[in-house]
């Protein structure tokens, strides 16, 4: 048994999650289609696994209930990490990916991490 299904609903709120908040909590109209806040949001599946990474105000918001509802035995197979996720964006001019990478990791190598 799957709980794919029970998901479904949460993860296209997810994604098409378009709504700012001015500083009263008032829901904000934006003047121009892409100036709505969109999360960071990484989905991953595989056959036997589905990932997500995002924000974890909206992991509690919108998968918390959908968990609290699953039957005892698909509960075990999901949860929301405690553990927060950072963005990296590496800039530059002229360079290829690959010496990017070699650029970040260089260091970190060096010192052993």
């Amino acid at each position: 048994m799957t709980a794919y299904p029970h998901f479904f609903q949460p993860i296209s709120r997810l994604l098409l999650h378009n709504t700012n908040y001015d500083d009263d909590d008032e829901p904000i109209e934006p003047k121009r289609p892409w100036e709505y806040w969109h999360p960071l949001v990484n989905i991953s599946i595989v056959h036997n696994e589905c990932s997500i990474a995002c924000p974890r105000e909206l992991a509690v918001e919108l998968f918390a209930p959908v968990i609290a509802g699953l039957k005892p035995e698909l509960q075990k197979g999901v949860t929301i990490s405690k553990e927060d996720y950072s963005v990296i964006v590496i800039g530059g001019e002229g360079l290829e990916a690959g010496q990017r990478v070699l650029d970040l990791s260089s260091p970190l190598a060096l010192a052993k991490m």
